[in-house]
């Protein structure tokens, strides 16, 4: 919904796992099964610990030049599909004083991300999407 105040800038978090490159049609596939099961039943704890399940099946390690990375099936959009060597080693990277750990190849990452991610997104393209809020 919209408010009234500047929401500033967010950093995404995708936490990710690997498959085989072989397997991204039967991972689309699954990914669009638990999409239909998440609309259907809208049980957030019966969907985390399938969640969960489907990643630990699917997750084969990160130490294979072979697999590729993809976010966790618990994501709505995928956003990408990338050789580790694309990610690994992490590079840190400072924004606003800051440092972060951050994809070896941050133009590819965005790019198959966001497309054209130089340009910023349109005002009335703008969605606030946390996946969850915790007050302490």
């Amino acid at each position: 919904r919209k408010v009234g105040y500047s929401v500033g800038v967010y950093i995404d978090i995708f936490p990710c796992i690997t498959i085989e490159a072989y397997q991204k049609e039967r991972y689309l596939k699954i990914h669009a099964l638990t999409d239909r099961i998440r609309k259907a039943l809208n049980l957030r704890i019966i969907m985390e610990n399938l969640y969960d399940f489907i990643d630990d099946k699917l997750h084969k390690g990160w130490f294979r030049e072979d697999l590729i990375a993809t976010r966790s099936i618990r994501f709505i959009n995928l956003g990408f599909f990338l050789p580790l060597h694309k990610l690994f080693p992490l590079k840190e990277y400072t924004f606003e004083g800051y440092s972060f750990l951050g994809p070896n190849d941050y133009h590819t990452f965005l790019s198959e991300k966001y497309g054209d991610y130089m340009m910023p997104t349109p005002p009335e393209d703008r969605h606030f999407h946390l996946y969850k809020v915790e007050i302490p």
